[in-house]
């Protein structure tokens, strides 16, 4: 992830009308942060691309409207759990 150059980036920005008092700051953090090998990422949808996955799940994620973590989703048989929980307790 830390492959990142900046003349890309830059090209596309100013294609799109970002102005350079804006664009300028963005280029030398993210030039800071490839020189200590901290990946550059400035957007959700950067990052899904760069992770290739889609937008979508990420900011899902980020929302909070889907949690991969959700105990609902994963399959436990009730029993085992009490269980493991009575004998971790005596």
């Amino acid at each position: 992830m830390s492959n990142w150059t900046p003349r890309p980036f830059e090209r596309k920005a100013i294609q799109t009308g970002v102005p350079q008092d804006y664009l300028q700051p963005l280029l030398v953090e993210g030039q800071r942060l490839r020189d200590r090998g901290v990946p550059v990422v400035y957007t959700l949808g950067h990052l899904a691309a760069i992770c290739n996955v889609p937008y979508r799940l990420l900011r899902d994620i980020v929302c909070r409207e889907f949690d991969p973590t959700d105990s609902s989703t994963l399959k436990r048989e009730p029993a085992a759990i009490g269980k493991s929980l009575s004998r971790s307790h005596t």
